[in-house]
């Protein structure tokens, strides 16, 4: 009696289950998903762009190649705002739009100078479903060439460096990802530089069937203060910024010594700290203080392994020097030095900025930069 209660138990609720999945709603099976949105300004016009994927094909395997014929479509509208713009792109959908899945926002470098907190707070009202930790880039490219890039063996676009950089920052961490909640809330900090990731487009690279694939790539950031824009560093002039990331993952240099390559070095953890002290008229100084640990990636000189640390250590700190001197020429504080006094002597960094209105940096802030490389053993490194 027991074993016939307990099997039309199960052949009820094995019934009320199809019933549920066969009154589900089809068009949730067949909605639009946004994935990204770009900004930019154009002709005295706000446009929005937009990038849908087609999550019936992404669901089947993320990390499968797409189907064939598989395109995102991509959406832009001009207008006298982003509201209007918008409503123009949802009018001509000829479906319901999801802004649920929206994992990246570009903006574009027209657009930087005008860009105000009010217009991302804007934004996130009129579509309130688009998450706060969505990845946020900036871009000289055209935006149109931004979302029709590709992705190796034409993987989903969602293995791109657009919508997972966290995989591209594990194996160069050049500049470290920026999510919009990051940004929208270093904007309200009087002492903080916040910053976005540009991106950039390559078809010099890769190549399949003969032909040039137009790939994406992280190729410098923009910075802004106070809610105004202060210019661009390319990755080169950001040499020395990552040593100063206690969350970089790897970085590999070659080294050199008077012309001489002697090897290459995989770092894997950098330690940094800052010191401040004043100067006898009030002004604050720094010393920073690196601490690097990696692995010889490559040993080409019979140099004792001390000269390749010293060397390293040489040209770490030049790279130091020069990022942070390439900064202050366009009024950017890369390494967060006035955060340390507004956090530390608060009334005195007030007074001496006017509340953060002035810009107090010079050359001479930045004193000693000490730099301290430990080499692992390759034979004992651990991946």
């Amino acid at each position: 009696m027991k074993r016939c209660l307990c099997f039309y138990t199960c052949l009820a609720a094995g019934l009320l289950l199809l019933l549920a999945a066969a009154g589900c709603d089809s068009n949730e099976v067949n909605r639009v998903y946004v994935k990204t949105l770009g900004l930019d300004f154009k002709d005295g016009k706000y446009v929005m762009f937009v990038q849908v994927l087609n999550f019936n094909n992404e669901a089947k395997n993320e990390s499968s190649p797409k189907s064939a014929g598989y395109k995102p479509w991509t959406g832009n509208s001009s207008s006298r705002s982003f509201i209007e713009s918008a409503n123009a792109i949802l009018a001509t959908s000829q479906r319901e739009l999801d802004f649920s899945h929206v994992t990246a926002l570009v903006i574009s470098e027209n657009f930087l100078p005008r860009l105000k907190t009010e217009d991302l707070t804007e934004l996130l009202d009129k579509f309130p479903e688009i998450r706060l930790n969505i990845w946020t880039y900036a871009t000289a490219a055209p935006m149109d060439q931004v979302f029709s890039t590709e992705t190796l063996f034409n993987f989903m676009d969602t293995n791109s460096v657009l919508h997972s950089p966290e995989e591209y920052y594990k194996q160069l961490s050049g500049i470290e990802p920026v999510q919009l909640f990051k940004l929208l809330r270093e904007d309200f900090h009087p002492a903080f530089s916040e910053y976005l990731p540009q991106l950039g487009t390559n078809n010099s690279i890769w190549e399949s069937d003969f032909k040039s694939k137009n790939t994406l790539s992280v190729t410098g950031a923009y910075f802004l203060h106070n809610n105004n824009y202060k210019g661009k560093m390319s990755l080169k002039q950001l040499q020395g910024w990552h040593w100063m990331n206690p969350r970089m993952k790897r970085w590999t240099v070659s080294i050199y010594k008077d012309g001489e390559e002697l090897g290459a070095i995989t770092y894997k953890k950098s330690k940094p700290a800052v010191q401040l002290r004043f100067n006898e008229n009030g002004e604050p100084i720094y010393n920073i203080d690196v601490k690097l640990y990696g692995f010889l990636a490559l040993r080409k000189s019979r140099s004792p392994l001390s000269e390749v640390e010293q060397a390293a250590e040489d040209m770490i700190t030049k790279q130091i020097r020069e990022a942070y001197t390439t900064g202050i020429k366009r009024e950017i504080d890369i390494f967060q030095l006035n955060e340390l006094f507004y956090r530390k002597h608060y009334k005195h960094w007030k007074q001496m900025t006017s509340n953060g209105s002035e810009f107090i940096l010079t050359e001479n802030s930045l004193d000693k930069i000490k730099v301290k490389i430990k080499i692992i053993v390759p034979g004992r490194y651990k991946h």
